[in-house]
């Protein structure tokens, strides 16, 4: 196979793991928030750990990254959901809101994280564990269930109209994340907005290394 070596595997594993890591640390940081509002459903479930049998889903964290880098070899799954009971938030409305954002919070917490590190220890895998970020919390911002943004957009929104609202979203979710990176604003959204901020960490990343 072209372009195939052993170390072309060894970095993949690496590059993966960096990007299990991530969505682990995402979720953790929405069980986190919601602990910090009250809800100790998370911690009661042990989703809190940083053991990746704790956030393993079959599907999203192995078969499909793994079909992913094996066709294209760039790598998107996820993890488990951490449990959420925003009726036990001390307040409703702001709970949901910044539980909703700790996710993407994290991530380009990550992502500035692995910008300092690569300052001294400048290698590819960490650009690319970079971007991997930055595209965690881009993705997870839009507007769709069961998305991120979805959530804050709810949050903003009447207590009632949100119960009444999430039990027909949220099965529709997938079909509608799927019709929506289809879309040429999605297409637009990436190049102008995601790519812009690529590009100033690409520009980054190529003045130090």
């Amino acid at each position: 196979m072209q372009g195939f070596s052993l170390w072309t595997v060894v970095w993949g594993g690496v590059f993966a793991l960096g990007v299990f890591f991530s969505i682990v640390l995402h979720e953790i940081g929405h069980g986190l928030v919601a602990l910090w509002w009250g809800d100790d459903t998370a911690k009661q479930q042990g989703r809190l750990s940083f053991s990746p049998l704790a956030h393993v889903d079959p599907v999203g964290t192995i078969l499909v990254p793994v079909l992913m880098y094996l066709t294209t070899q760039s790598v998107f799954g996820w993890a488990k959901p951490v449990p959420i009971n925003p009726m036990k938030f001390r307040h409703w409305r702001w709970g949901n809101f910044t539980v909703s954002l700790a996710g993407v919070t994290m991530n380009v917490l990550l992502a500035i994280l692995l910008v300092g590190i690569s300052f001294f220890v400048p290698h590819e895998i960490l650009f690319r564990l970079i971007v991997a970020n930055l595209f965690l919390a881009f993705f997870n911002l839009l507007p769709l269930p069961p998305l991120d943004g979805f959530r804050v957009v709810m949050s903003m929104l009447p207590a009632s109209w949100q119960k009444k609202m999430e039990p027909y979203l949220f099965p529709l979710g997938i079909i509608l994340i799927m019709v929506f990176v289809n879309s040429p604003f999605f297409s637009f959204l990436v190049e102008y907005v995601l790519g812009g901020v690529l590009r100033a960490v690409d520009l980054l990343y190529r003045l130090k290394a």
